[in-house]
């Protein structure tokens, strides 16, 4: 039982630690080529209508700024 335990807990250390560095790694890339070339702008790559004035744009991305 206590062989099962500690597996457990280093199974959980070990993805913390994986996720961690991963984050780390993603955080030296973006700083490395800068904020806009690595920025998400998929989000709003759907707003994209020939019907929608710059008002409704401007306003769906204050919707959007929380969500």
């Amino acid at each position: 039982m206590k062989s099962q335990v500690f597996f457990l807990l280093f199974l959980v250390v070990l993805l913390l630690a994986t996720t961690q560095s991963e984050a780390f790694v993603f955080g030296l890339l973006k700083k490395l080529f800068g904020k806009r070339s690595m920025s998400d702008m998929d989000t709003m790559k759907y707003l994209y209508d020939p019907s929608l004035s710059a008002a409704d744009l401007k306003t769906l991305q204050k919707l959007m700024e929380d969500y």
